[in-house]
């Protein structure tokens, strides 16, 4: 192995080591919200939706719905995502352009199971005065605080689904009743952005130490979600119906590395230096405005209409960019003649989407002290990926459009009910032929899979 080949060998042995470090801090103390790419009950399986009154989950569906009748509500609960997507068989996963040799081999898309706890409260804490209600709303994630990764850059990578559903969340808000039937309220969520630096010094002189600097920042930033309801009269031409609106602002949550690394690769001799920075979007969360409709019928039933226009245009990938690389001056001073490539930026256009929903809640049985639900729906999620993958190059992100199915059974009792519920989500099949015979993923490979959730919960009011 040359000079300069050992030099890499060991800037990238530095980098990995700070990358590693940067994970375990986004480990600790990263929250953003699980509900973002699933901001209603088709999607997520439970009976939470963003026209259900008094709901403790409400901080993260409407804070207007805060506002409610009853003192005190809390809802604890538990659920579930598993990735399930198919093999890619016989692709391209490197070649000598963005690595240093060419690989074909199969691809098993490995993604991380979802497992985490619901926790929800609402408390009515001036009801005479327009029946001012707090909420606070949480998820949190059983198998680690949180967990972050930034996916594959070349290989084939389904871009909203490797860690998004693997945040914690904590909401609070508060919802009033200016007027009677109709209900505002506001909540917060935050996001974070973190910047971190890294300072490296590798020996290969067995009598000299290697040393390592870390440090990290994390600056919180608020995240606002505004609702609002109108409930129906008895005497309106659609009696007991109700329409509500939510309006979420974007977050991006960013992280920074600054990273110096220096290196000696033979004795005391001069040390290879690097400088460069990296860049990667941990979290991004569209503006969105969602609308639902509940339309009760037939005594027993009640029919739900739900809808997200999100502005997907603007994300920002989670996949790791490296900017301002610099390699000129060594560590005393010397010119070291070496450049270092940077990023390239993604040829990739997103677009904004519009999902759209239905649910059927049915009560297949009242005994007077308890009642019993049953609840099914459908909706449909396109993809918010604009540029195929069949132009993009060495880039493969995926984001196949996607029906979403969902069962649940309820039993409510005066003061508590027991929900339990199934997800299923089925991905559209893709077809994708790679335009050149070396690039990542050629000559192409196909597109599917599915996604299988579900949970229970317990609810209490009082």
């Amino acid at each position: 192995m040359g000079t300069l080949e050992r030099a890499f060998s060991i800037v990238r042995q530095a980098l990995g080591l700070a990358i590693v470090l940067l994970s375990s801090i986004l480990s600790s103390s990263l929250s953003s919200s699980t509900w973002a790419s699933s901001p209603f009950s088709v999607s997520n399986g439970s009976f939470v939706t963003i026209t259900d009154v008094g709901n403790p989950m409400s901080a993260f569906e409407n804070p207007a719905q805060l506002a409610a009748k009853n003192k005190l509500s809390a809802q604890y609960g538990w659920n579930t995502l598993i990735p399930q997507f198919s093999r890619m068989s016989n692709i391209l996963l490197e070649n000598n352009t963005v690595s240093d040799k060419t690989r074909v081999g199969n691809l098993d898309p490995d993604y991380r199971t979802t497992i985490g706890q619901l926790l929800g409260l609402r408390y009515a804490l001036f009801p005479e005065f327009l029946n001012f209600s707090i909420g606070l709303s949480s998820f949190l994630p059983w198998s680690a605080l949180a967990y972050y990764d930034s996916g594959e850059t070349f290989s084939p990578e389904f871009v909203l689904d490797r860690s998004r559903s693997q945040r914690p969340e904590v909401a609070v808000g508060f919802g009033i009743q200016p007027l009677p039937r109709f209900n505002l309220g506001a909540s917060l969520r935050l996001g974070y952005n973190l910047t971190a630096r890294a300072n490296v010094m590798l020996q290969t002189n067995p009598v000299k130490p290697s040393s390592i600097r870390f440090l990290a920042s994390l600056r919180p930033f608020p995240v606002p979600i505004i609702g609002s309801s109108y409930q129906f009269s008895d005497h309106d031409f659609c009696p007991n119906c109700s329409i509500s609106g939510v309006v979420r602002f974007p977050a991006d949550s960013s992280a920074t590395l600054d990273m110096t690394a220096a290196s000696r690769v033979f004795g005391d001799t001069a040390a290879f230096a690097f400088q460069l920075t990296g860049l990667s979007s941990l979290y991004f969360d569209p503006w969105s405005l969602d609308l639902g409709f509940s339309v009760p019928h037939l005594r027993r039933g009640v029919l739900k209409i739900e809808s997200s226009y999100q502005r997907w245009s603007t994300f920002k990938p989670p996949t790791a960019m490296i900017t301002n690389p610099q390699t000129s001056t060594c560590e005393n001073g010397t010119y070291c003649p070496l450049n270092v490539s940077p990023s390239q930026t993604l040829p990739i256009e997103f677009k904004d989407i519009l999902i759209v929903g239905i649910t059927e809640e049915w009560m297949i049985k009242d005994t007077g002290p308890s009642q019993w639900f049953v609840k099914a729906g459908a909706g449909y999620r396109p993809s918010i990926v604009k540029t195929s993958a069949n132009d993009t190059g060495n880039y493969n992100l995926l984001d196949p459009s996607r029906m979403m199915y969902t069962l649940g059974g309820r039993l409510q009792k005066s003061s508590w009910s027991f929900d339990v519920y199934l997800a299923y989500h089925q991905l559209e099949t893709q077809n994708i032929t790679k335009a050149s015979s070396s690039d990542i993923g050629a000559p192409g490979y196909t597109v599917s899979g599915s996604l299988l959730g579900g949970g229970a919960n317990v609810s209490f009011e009082m």
